[in-house]
């Protein structure tokens, strides 16, 4: 095959295959909405979504283009350490099969952050709620913004004459505007329901997509994954290298610090986020939430092998046909365009659109789920009790007309945040992973301390909670923005306050300040919570209050509710 046999974009076809996916959707969300009487409906799928669906809907959520893009990138990048953090998912499993779903299903809850009232007060319950919204803005933001840039580079053509049209100064701001308004249509009408149907059917095409770049390299260049391996390792100077652990907190990547970055994040999220267990809650009972995870890890798992596989050959493939990338688009500094530009220029006619369309229902989806989530939490916030207490017909009729309208409201206004989203990820220049902390993971670590902190500290108590929670989000944004602060501290004047800030972890070869590892900015600040809750609970906290009923070995020691 010689460098002028690659595909020229996306062909007739690919447009068929993006309009034929997009009417399988349509017609998903068409038959979730017959199916909808009340907000446990609309919210939870009535408690009766099959497992299998759940589980995969919870992989494709929480793995949306953030990871599909971010995976391969660091792969390319910073080489395999990333891939080997998967060997954390067994310990990730034991913590939430054996501790965490058990403890929520008890429970019986729609909003996971009634779990914070009860255990703390009508404060923490806010607070929790307002450190869910952060997560989850920043995380659609960066969503519709990593599925825009996929669809920009592989449609740059049609996408710029559509830019064109609304005098855009770049075509990603009108394809998020789109995204948003039938992302918010979408998951309006269609309902949790909705949500996870269409997560099934885009955990298939993620798989698809995948095994694809991997078969397409090898057969096309007939090698295997040592060659591939070998040939990064030995082409250039600065070949992405493996370490294994290392005392150095500002080291970017080595296999120690992924394997704290996957455990930590799997595990507060499935403790804290109500993206993951709002999905847990829309199953039948104990046993199906569980086979549900199992679903969830054991896919991620393999998608996840298959990602970093997939950014191995995507940097072999064009270091070894660098001809075909456009001017300014190197193996190493496309880490994160490599995919989809391979896509829509090296597949044959159809395969991109389907890729293209999958991007684009990611994007839908992922705005969908997290509008969702934020519906459901915000709608029983301002109810202040359970939907199923709520059983007269004509108010289930008006919270379902209420849940509908806030999920409209709250897709305006990721979609408006997206493009601040866009903006600043278009002026930074850094790698998906290395925005993932600034955007939206500084909010989780607080947000898993609360929980944990509920769960097993026993004297904390609302007072407690908040103290902790503040300081805790304090630390946790400067952590996260650590090579921003001293130019902050210039800007408003305070240079020797600058210079002292970067002398705390001093500066690299090239002279710039050194920051935190990206792999660690989850894990530190939940050790900050946790430790900090501890002393506070002691200091501030009491051995008997109401809340201590809420504590995980009170919640376990009861019988399990009727099913």
């Amino acid at each position: 095959m010689n460098e002028h046999d690659a595909a020229v974009g996306l062909q007739t076809l690919d447009y068929v295959a993006v309009v034929g996916y997009l009417a399988i959707t349509a017609f998903i969300v068409y038959w979730s909405s017959r199916k909808q009487d009340d907000t446990e409906d609309f919210f939870l799928g009535g408690r009766s979504m099959p497992w299998f669906a759940v589980g995969l809907s919870i992989m494709a959520t929480l793995l949306s283009t953030n990871t599909y893009l971010g995976a391969p990138g660091e792969m390319i990048k910073y080489g395999p350490a990333y891939l080997i953090g998967y060997l954390a998912y067994p310990a990730v499993a034991f913590v939430v099969i054996c501790f965490w779903i058990p403890f929520f299903m008890r429970l019986r809850m729609t909003s996971a952050y009634e779990y914070l009232e009860r255990r703390f007060d009508h404060r923490a319950r806010w607070l929790g709620g307002l450190l869910f919204l952060g997560l989850r803005l920043g995380w659609m933001s960066m969503v519709v913004y990593t599925a825009s840039m996929a669809m920009v580079t592989m449609a740059s053509e049609p996408l710029g004459a559509f830019a064109q049209l609304f005098g855009a100064s770049h075509p990603i701001y009108p394809v998020i505007a789109v995204i948003g308004l039938v992302a918010s249509i979408y998951a309006c009408v269609g309902g949790i329901r909705a949500v996870i149907w269409t997560d099934v059917l885009q955990a298939l095409m993620l798989f698809g997509g995948v095994i694809v770049i991997i078969g397409y390299v090898m057969w096309d260049e007939r090698t295997g994954v040592e060659t591939w391996w070998t040939t990064i390792s030995t082409h250039q100077e600065h070949a992405p290298q493996l370490r294994w652990f290392g005392a150095d907190i500002t080291e970017r990547t080595t296999v120690l610090w992924a394997l704290l970055a996957i455990f930590t994040w799997n595990v507060c999220t499935h403790c804290s986020d109500q993206v993951a267990l709002q999905r847990y809650f829309s199953t039948t009972n104990l046993s199906a939430a569980r086979n549900s995870f199992i679903v969830n890890i054991v896919s991620a798992a393999v998608i996840g092998l298959l990602l970093s596989t997939s950014g191995l050959a995507l940097r072999y493939y064009y270091l070894e046909h660098a001809a075909r990338l456009p001017a300014g688009l190197t193996p190493e500094s496309g880490a994160d365009q490599l995919m989809p530009f391979f896509y829509a220029y090296q597949l044959p006619a159809g395969f991109g659109g389907l890729i293209l369309v999958s991007f684009l229902c990611d994007a839908m989806q992922t705005l969908g789920s997290g509008v969702n989530s934020i519906a459901a939490v915000i709608t029983t916030n301002v109810s202040g009790r359970n939907d199923g207490q709520r059983s007269n017909a004509d108010t289930r009729a008006s919270d379902l007309r209420s849940a509908r309208f806030v999920t409209l409201a709250t897709g305006a206004v990721t979609t408006v945040l997206a493009m601040f989203a866009a903006n600043f990820a278009i002026h930074s220049g850094k790698t998906i992973f290395d925005m993932l902390p600034r955007m939206f993971n500084m909010f989780l670590g607080p947000l898993a301390s609360m929980f944990m902190i509920g769960m097993f500290f026993r004297r904390a108590t609302g007072r407690v909670i908040v103290i902790v929670v503040v300081l805790t989000q304090a630390f946790s944004s400067l952590w996260s923005w650590w090579g921003e602060v001293p130019v902050l501290l210039n800007k408003l004047g305070l240079p020797e306050l600058a210079n002292r800030w970067i002398a705390l972890l001093g500066v690299d070869a090239a002279g710039h300040p050194k920051t935190p590892s990206v792999m660690i900015a989850i894990t530190v600040p939940v050790l900050f919570g946790l430790a900090t809750g501890w002393l506070f609970s002691w200091l501030l906290g009491a051995d008997e209050h109401p809340g201590a009923d809420f504590s995980w070995r009170r919640v376990m020691s009861r019988p399990a509710p009727t099913e």
